[in-house]
Parts: C-alpha cells; sequence; structure tokens
C-alpha cells in the first residue's frame, strides 16, 4: 500500500503597500520573519517549506503566516512569535 506523505507549507504574506494606504504584511517586516522561519525550519529539521505569498487579505492584521494544509493562520507576526509558531508545527508533525 502506498501512502502520500502530507506536505506541509507556511505561506508567508510579503504583500507591499503604498499610499495611501501603506499598512501591508511587507511593509511590517515579513520579509525578515520569511527569513528567520526558514533558518528555524532548518535548525529543527522539520519537513516544511516556506513559501512567500502576495496577499492572504489581512493586510491591518499583518504580518499573516499560515501554516498548510491544516489552515492555521497567525497574525501580527514578530521576530518574537517563531518559537511560538515552530512548536505549533512540530506539534502537527507530532514531533515532541
Amino acid at each position: 500500500m502506498i501512502t502520500d506523505k502530507i506536505k506541509h507549507e507556511l505561506h508567508v504574506c510579503r504583500q507591499m503597500r503604498y499610499a495611501p494606504n501603506p499598512l501591508s504584511c511587507g511593509n511590517s517586516g515579513s520579509e525578515t520573519i520569511m527569513v528567520e522561519l526558514e533558518n528555524e525550519i532548518a535548525k529543527n529539521n522539520l519537513d516544511i517549506e516556506v513559501i512567500p505569498k502576495n496577499c492572504m487579505l489581512m493586510c491591518d492584521v499583518g504580518p499573516n503566516i499560515k501554516l498548510m494544509p491544516e489552515k492555521i493562520i497567525w497574525n501580527k507576526v514578530t521576530l518574537n512569535n517563531i518559537p511560538s509558531i515552530i512548536n505549533n508545527c512540530k506539534k502537527v508533525l507530532n514531533i515532541d
């Protein structure tokens, strides 16, 4: 019997907006967050791909990250949230 392994992805919004409404994930540091997520995923040897996305339609609460296929969403993410996101990913992957 062949079983397909579920592919997990972290979608990171990088949308940049400009005046008159400059509020967006890209303007709020999502690029730096994405790099740090990739570093932590590699450091923890997690089988999760980080995928840059253009817009999640939640600019007011960005930066936004979504774990797929579970559809777990984190809003207003900062570098301080990364350990918690990594721990949540470990739980989803059943890694202690």
